[in-house]
């Protein structure tokens, strides 16, 4: 049996280090795809975002600010 969905969330912190996991998810992802194993779901958490004070990022309603601010991610 082989997996069907992934969660994950779109980076995290360690210590000073940002790590991009939502890349490293899809990378993980073309992996299996090309073994023959594709994945039917990607479920991703917004954890970081663009820094709440930059002007660009436009907040809807629907829409809720990671909890880390990131200036250097985009996801």
């Amino acid at each position: 049996m082989s997996s069907r969905i992934l969660i994950t969330c779109d980076g995290a912190w360690r210590g000073v280090k940002l790590i991009r996991l939502k890349e490293l998810a899809n990378e993980a992802m073309d992996i299996l795809s090309k073994r023959g194993k594709p994945l039917n779901h990607c479920v991703v958490l917004q954890h970081i975002t663009r820094s709440p004070s930059d002007p660009d990022q436009i907040v809807s309603g629907d829409e809720r600010p990671g909890k880390r601010p990131c200036l250097s991610h985009s996801a």
